[in-house]
């Protein structure tokens, strides 16, 4: 149970007896099931660390709205899960944290801030600023990655602003529609995340656009573990990786760890540009990208047992 919605989840528990360290993963953005993280989840139950993934409210089993979903309602879906974890007797009550990728860069160090039961944090793709400022970065590089135009480009940057600028206000949505009739005969469209209605526009201004992570992270007191793609194009790491490290310094925080994976994309597999169209093939994982994020939770309790398995293949 959450606070406003009922959540179906999955928790996956290693071979060796408990309690076990366990850790609550939060999705990044779109309409996602568990299935979608289960992958990442075996590999830690595998080595020793139990993990909860669930539905995001509004799919799978779960209720409530994906789409309407605030930032503060995602992390109280991550501490409901925390709740969950803590009460079980298989689960050391003192070694709970949560994991984010992209979107739940954003969600996971919010609800840490906000629970002492959560006791470190894991970030994957993790944006620094806010989603009005890493939206409109993303269109740059995702475009650029894929070999677009300068002149293209600019013209879906622009598109941005405009887009921004009718969110704020509630005026020119017709010429915004406009717009992205033209964008999609001009192939730019597909990146700039096209609004559905004006409703829907003007609620993410008011509701998430104007996230500011930097405040959180220096509120943050757990161990944190950050990973990046250097190829990755929604969260290029030369922007983000780098606020990350200034505002690690400015906060004089020594309990947090940031790595760049080479050749990695967003989702960590093995790239070569990080863009949108090479995709789909893409076949596997950087090297050591499972084992890093499994050894580091581990190294937070090393009195964990490992787990007798199999280790999985990309």
């Amino acid at each position: 149970p959450g606070r406003d919605v009922s959540l179906g989840a999955t928790l996956l528990l290693p071979a060796t007896p408990g309690p076990h360290p366990a850790l609550v993963m939060i999705h990044g953005s779109g309409p996602v099931t568990r299935d979608a993280l289960r992958p990442f989840a075996d590999h830690f139950a595998r080595h020793g660390v139990a993990v909860l993934i669930a539905d995001k409210r509004g799919t799978g089993s779960s209720t409530g709205r994906w789409a309407r979903a605030t930032f503060d309602d995602l992390a109280d879906d991550a501490l409901a899960g925390v709740a969950y974890l803590k009460s079980r007797a298989d689960i050391q009550p003192d070694a709970i944290g949560l994991h984010g990728t992209s979107l739940g860069g954003w969600i996971a160090p919010l609800a840490a801030t906000r629970s002492p039961d959560v006791r470190f944090v894991v970030v994957e793709s993790a944006p620094v600023m806010t989603p009005r400022e890493h939206e409109r970065l993303r269109v740059e590089t995702q475009m650029r990655a894929d070999g677009h135009t300068p002149e293209l480009i600019a013209q879906a940057v622009a598109f941005m602003d405009r887009k921004f600028e009718v969110a704020r206000t509630g005026e020119g949505w017709g010429n915004l529609v406009v717009a992205m009739v033209a964008g999609e005969r001009a192939g730019w469209l597909p990146y700039v995340n096209p609004p559905s209605s004006l409703e829907s526009l003007r609620w993410h201004w008011d509701h998430v656009f104007a996230h500011d992570p930097l405040p959180v992270l220096q509120r943050l007191t757990v161990p944190m573990l950050v990973l990046y793609g250097e190829l990755d194009a929604i969260v290029p790491p030369r922007v983000h990786k780098a606020r990350m490290e200034q505002a690690v310094r400015d906060a004089g925080k020594h309990n947090v760890t940031i790595r760049e994976f080479a050749r990695a994309n967003h989702g960590f597999f093995e790239a070569i540009t990080g863009g949108r169209l090479e995709q789909a093939r893409l076949t596997g994982f950087v090297p050591g990208y499972f084992e890093a994020r499994t050894a580091w939770v581990r190294a937070q309790f090393p009195t964990a047992a490992p787990s007798v398995s199999t280790d999985l293949q990309n």
